[in-house]
């Protein structure tokens, strides 16, 4: 599978949204389009903008010039993890707008998002915004500032609410915060809070995730009842089994560091099943310190600096672990476990 992020035209990316995205909406405004394609297919758009928000950055101190919203990560049905996809944009834009420092997101519980993308590619938390309201017409979302500005109902608002519209309150959305250089990041770092998890979606008025594992675009995905007994039992089969620890022995050998990183592969695994992208991230950077352990007990030849593992390589590489060697795992869970 070959991936590919390229600049792409206005249509390519209403196209993607329209299809793609819960909202189906494009948004309005100045943007940086950022298209995806796997093995030469067109799979979706990645978008930043100034947002509807001109004080979107002086929280942060910094100027409506400085900072930028990822509005929409819209894709059809793909292969590479969503966090690679965002990764490579952030870098594009890093590259294209230099003088962007930060980028915000927000991801919407009453969609049934946590932000686990944001969770698995160390975006920082930082709590959610405050509960609003928007306003509905025939079950369907109007566009607050489309219809009324910032002057809803009163002198100078852009246009009526339609007849039928209704006002509904809205619970707030989880906001995420990607610095773009050492400094914004040495200064925000101390906002940054523990990731929410999927369980608390309910907490907060947003949809349970069948199963408690995540949906895709605020939309369940139907998987076949095998599928689904499966990643149940894969589930029951890590409660049960010894947890791993938070680090590598020092003194951990090539025999103890190849158990532990089939353990941490396969726990990996379950915490993308069960939604838990905490868990994720963890088990990733476990990997990450394996990969690096090994490196210590036997250096290659010549070492790449540009292949240097991060988390997103070592959980790529992981994700790749089949239904069939998982059933194994299930089996054999009793002398061992996950």
């Amino acid at each position: 599978m070959s991936l590919k992020l390229d600049w792409c035209s206005h249509a390519a990316a209403t196209w993607a949204v329209e299809s793609w995205h819960y909202s189906g909406r494009m948004p309005a405004g100045k943007m940086v389009r950022v298209g995806a394609w796997e093995d030469g297919a067109f799979i979706g758009a990645v978008i930043f903008s100034q947002g509807g928000n001109m004080s979107l950055g002086a929280p942060y101190g910094l100027t409506s010039l400085e900072v930028c919203e990822l509005v929409r990560v819209a894709l059809k049905d793909h292969k590479a993890p969503v966090s690679r996809i965002v990764a490579i944009a952030l870098r594009m834009l890093r590259k294209h707008c230099p003088g962007t420092r930060l980028v915000v997101s927000f991801a919407d519980p009453s969609e049934g998002h946590t932000g686990g993308i944001y969770q698995a590619g160390g975006w920082l938390y930082t709590g959610r915004s405050s509960d609003s309201y928007e306003f509905r017409l025939n079950g369907a979302r109007l566009q607050k500032r489309a219809y009324t500005g910032n002057r809803f109902g009163q002198p100078g608002s852009k246009a009526t609410l339609p007849p039928g519209a209704v006002k509904v309150p809205t619970v707030g959305k989880h906001r995420y915060l990607m610095p773009l250089d050492a400094e914004t990041k040495a200064r925000l770092a101390p906002r940054a809070m523990p990731y929410p998890k999927r369980s608390a979606l309910v907490a907060v008025g947003g949809p349970a995730p069948a199963g408690g594992r995540a949906t895709r675009s605020g939309r369940s995905k139907v998987k076949s009842a095998a599928a689904h007994a499966l990643a149940d039992a894969i589930v029951e089969a890590a409660k049960a089994a010894p947890a791993l620890p938070d680090e590598v022995p020092d003194d951990a050998d090539e025999s103890a560091l190849a158990g532990l990183h089939a353990r941490a592969s396969a726990a990996l695994r379950v915490a993308e099943l069960a939604g838990d992208f905490s868990a994720f991230a963890s088990f990733g950077r476990l990997l990450v310190s394996i990969e690096e352990h090994r490196r210590k007990i036997a250096p290659p030849p010549a070492v790449d600096p540009n292949e240097a593992p991060d988390i997103r390589a070592a959980a790529e590489r992981a994700k790749r672990i089949d239904f069939e060697t998982l059933e194994n795992i299930i089996a054999h869970h009793g002398q061992g476990g996950i």
